[in-house]
Formats: structure tokens, C-alpha cells, sequence
């Protein structure tokens, strides 16, 4: 119940969605009296109706907007799940180093001055092989100092491309495969960025709502923000879509700090 209530407080939309899923069979009212408490604890109305709330629509150009490539090749990426193993009753955890965990903390510039802390626990379970890229890109310090450049307010902020141009040329076409999409795309998951079917490779964006329509396109959620979700909303949004990807592969941060000084970005990301 503990476990419930704590996946309900961090994220009702999705215990919502997963208990429509596996109850769909079975006539709400005779769902456990444990589970109706758990649920109630977190006080999450209307979850036990037999309908999910449909999401405002999204317009046309927003959809394709999500689908454009981030570089001048197919360079956009979606993220993919990373997971925490369970470890065998009675049996000691082998020792990990702090790089192989699955907790990642972004520190985020908002400004020069103003440094925060963004905490996302990716899962591999979700998405294997997009969670082991991830980590991988992490470990060699790809998104060190990377600009957020694509922030569309009640939609996403994107991030991915890296400040230095060597490390964009490797990775542009590096395209790994994709992974099933197990979860969904709810407010708060960080999903590879993609241009189509087996095209991700660094680019990733955290999703600011709701947004179930990149579900059957395919965007496979690696992991979730657990702290600091109000940081990731504050990145500066004055640009919107106006940063060039295709510059920014070639020019990296050299671009950015003179066309768009004021955006802000990953001083350092780390695993534990």
C-alpha cells in the first residue's frame, strides 16, 4: 500500500492510466478494500471512474513539431527507460559504482547565478536500450554545459545537442533501435526526441503535461523527474524554437552564447 500511495502522490495520471489496464476486466467497485485506502490516502478523485479524462487536444503543428529532425541528418532522439534490478532475497547487492546507478541529477543554470538541482530516477525496465545511451552519453560528459534550446512552455523543453561540436559529429548518426513504449508519455518523463522509427541518438526532452498522443508515436518515457520538476519548468523560454539545430551540430555552444546568451543549461549531469 505504501509503494501505492507513494507512485500516486508522485504521479496520479499514470497510476490512473495502470489501473484502468490491469482492472479493465473486473467492475471497479469489487477492486480491494487495500487498494481503494491506498488510493485514497493521496485523495486522487475520479480515479477509480471507468473513464480516463480525455487531454486537451493539440494542434497540428505542434505534433509535427515534436517530429522534426534536431539535426541536419535525422538526429532527433527519443529517450528510453531505465530501471533499478531487484536484488534476490537474502542475497547481498553487488557493489556498483556510482556511475552505474540510475539516479541522475541535472544541475541547471537557469542563469549564471541561479543553479539548481533537477533529480530524474530512469528505469530501465521502461526502456533498456534508450536508458543504456543515456547513461553512457552521461558518463562521457556529453550534456555537460548543454543548452536547453527547444523550450515550448505547456508542452517541453528539449535539450541533447552538446556544446562541443566534436561530441555532435560522433553521436549525429550513432542511431540506436527502438524500444517498446511500456509507459506513458505523462507530465514529468524523459523521453529520447526521435525523426522516426530507430533514429534516437542523444537528444531528449521532459515532458511538461500530459502528453498520451506521442504514446502510439512511438516517444518510449526512460525515466521520471522525482525532484525538481518547478526547475525544469523555469528553463528560459524566450527563444522558443528560434535556435538553429543544425548550427548548433556544427557550432556548438560558440553559436549559442552569442545569438542566445540567455538560455539556460546543464552545468553538470551525474548518476548515483
Amino acid at each position: 500500500l505504501r509503494l501505492l500511495s507513494s507512485e500516486a502522490a508522485l504521479n496520479p495520471s499514470r497510476l490512473e492510466k495502470k489501473v484502468h489496464r490491469q482492472c479493465a476486466p473486473v467492475p471497479c467497485e469489487v477492486l480491494c478494500d487495500g487498494v481503494m485506502h491506498a488510493l485514497a490516502l493521496v485523495s486522487l478523485p475520479g480515479i477509480l471512474s471507468t473513464h480516463t479524462k480525455p487531454l486537451p487536444g493539440v494542434a497540428r503543428t505542434t505534433v509535427d513539431a515534436a517530429h522534426t529532425p534536431i539535426s541536419l541528418a535525422d538526429s532527433v532522439d527519443r529517450r528510453t527507460a531505465i530501471g533499478i534490478g531487484a536484488v534476490t532475497a537474502g542475497a547481498a547487492a553487488a557493489p556498483a559504482s556510482a556511475a552505474d546507478g540510475n539516479t541522475l541529477t541535472l544541475s541547471v543554470a537557469l542563469s549564471d547565478s541561479d543553479v539548481k538541482s533537477v533529480v530524474i530516477e530512469l528505469k530501465p525496465e521502461w526502456a533498456p536500450i534508450g536508458v543504456e545511451r543515456f547513461k553512457s552519453l552521461v558518463r562521457e560528459g556529453f550534456y555537460d554545459d548543454a543548452r536547453f534550446f527547444r523550450v515550448v512552455p505547456g508542452f517541453i523543453c528539449q535539450f541533447g545537442l552538446a556544446g562541443d561540436p566534436a561530441l555532435n559529429a560522433k553521436y549525429r548518426n550513432a542511431r540506436i533501435a527502438d524500444d517498446p513504449v511500456k509507459e506513458v508519455n505523462s507530465r514529468g518523463t524523459l523521453v529520447f526526441a526521435t525523426s522516426g522509427p530507430n533514429t534516437r541518438t542523444s537528444q531528449m526532452f521532459i515532458n511538461y503535461k500530459d502528453n498520451l498522443f506521442l504514446d502510439k508515436q512511438g516517444f518510449a518515457p526512460i525515466g521520471e523527474v522525482v525532484q525538481g520538476f518547478d526547475v525544469a519548468q523555469a528553463v528560459y523560454s524566450g527563444y522558443g524554437e528560434a535556435p538553429s539545430q543544425p548550427r548548433i551540430q556544427k557550432e556548438g555552444n560558440a553559436y549559442l552564447k552569442e545569438a542566445f546568451p540567455k538560455l539556460s543549461y546543464i552545468k553538470a549531469a551525474s548518476l548515483s
